[in-house]
């Protein structure tokens, strides 16, 4: 394409020829995880939306495990049985303890102290069913989060442009399952000649508009707007 950069200074224009034309979003999407695919739900030229799950694993035990983790994670009968028996250790405490102000010495110091022992144990197991019980709501949280690595995402809405496993295939972490790509956004490289680069800078306006050989289209009768978002500090020699 033909670029017409706008510098500051009114009225001067830069046409800047032989540009490249590059894709913003192009990703290679791959498994986070080795596994066996279920699924690979588009093929090559469809569209798929933002957020869409276009591939995953198979993840039977993962599911299998979180049904295990959601029963234990809403189960509080260790931490209501421990406040129960401490209940009752405080109790047999203090009825002891008013039967020595009746009669002293009626109940030994020994005894006194093993029953003071056994009531701050049960506090102790209070906390430590309940740190239990938290556990398993943490577990729960992995295992889900386990479950979503064993599925492949669509970043942003685009067409898949290349397939490179299908359903039922092992896979490895990092391998490829699917090429996305959107043509939304696109940005224009260039080169331009050193006298000019004191002109513009990272801001200022651009018009691109493709003009391509040996061919004439409607397309090349557009203009498209946009600005400088990144110069190059490398100086390149091309063609002198």
């Amino acid at each position: 394409p033909k670029e017409k950069i706008t510098p500051p200074s009114p009225g001067s224009v830069i046409t800047v020829n032989e540009c490249r034309i590059k894709l913003i979003d192009r990703v290679i999407l791959g498994s986070d995880r080795p596994g066996v695919l279920e699924f690979v739900e588009p093929n090559e030229g469809e569209q798929v939306k933002k957020g869409q799950v276009i591939a995953a694993l198979r993840s039977d035990a993962l599911k299998a495990s979180r049904k295990t983790a959601e029963k234990r994670s809403s189960n509080d009968i260790e931490i209501r049985y421990s406040k129960k028996a401490r209940d009752t250790a405080y109790v047999e405490l203090e009825m002891n303890l008013d039967i020595n102000k009746r009669v002293s010495n009626t109940i030994s110091k020994l005894d006194i102290k093993r029953l003071q022992l056994n009531a701050e144990k049960s506090d102790l197991q209070i906390e430590q069913a309940e740190l239990e019980f938290e556990m398993s709501k943490l577990q729960l949280d992995e295992i889900d989060a386990q479950i979503e690595e064993t599925k492949v995402t669509a970043p942003f809405d685009g067409i898949v442009t290349k397939k490179f496993r299908s359903t039922g295939e092992v896979v490895r972490h990092g391998d490829e399952v699917l090429e996305l790509v959107s043509t939304k956004r696109v940005k224009v490289e260039c080169y331009v000649n050193l006298e000019d680069t004191w002109k513009f800078h990272v801001g200022t306006p651009v018009e691109v508009q493709l003009d391509i050989p040996g061919v004439r289209l409607p397309i090349e009768d557009n203009k498209y707007n946009g600005r400088i978002t990144f110069i190059d500090v490398e100086v390149e020699p091309i063609h002198g």
